[in-house]
């Protein structure tokens, strides 16, 4: 009924230089040291790093409708409990979301700059 020989993984993954540490555990000594990769970034350079296009793009609209769920809250005039509930998950979604987009690396981008 089933293939196994169809549904097992491949047992190395594409990336070259992972295939090189698992076959030569001395490997990472002679990769220099200023590659930045997924696995070894701080989280401050990550920050500083350049973010993709999208990323970009989805942090500003996100921002933006935070800071208009802000003003709804702050409005001065009494506006349905309903509004003011859907603007507080929305400040408290968008400051998530904006956060969080601001992570992604543009790893290209970054090796350009190095």
């Amino acid at each position: 009924m089933f293939n196994l020989e169809e549904r097992k993984r491949p047992r190395y993954s594409t990336d070259n230089t992972s295939n090189l540490l698992i076959l030569l555990p001395w490997f990472h000594f002679l990769t220099p040291q200023s590659m930045v990769t997924q696995n070894n970034i701080t989280l401050a350079e990550r920050l500083t790093a350049p973010t993709p296009k999208f990323f970009k793009t989805l942090r500003t609209v996100v921002l933006s409708l935070a800071g208009v769920a802000t003003a709804i809250v702050a409005a001065p005039v009494a506006l349905p409990a309903i509004v003011t509930t859907v603007a507080g998950y929305v400040i408290a979604a968008g400051t998530v979301a904006g956060a969080v987009s601001s992570l992604p690396v543009d790893f290209d981008k970054l090796a350009k700059q190095k």
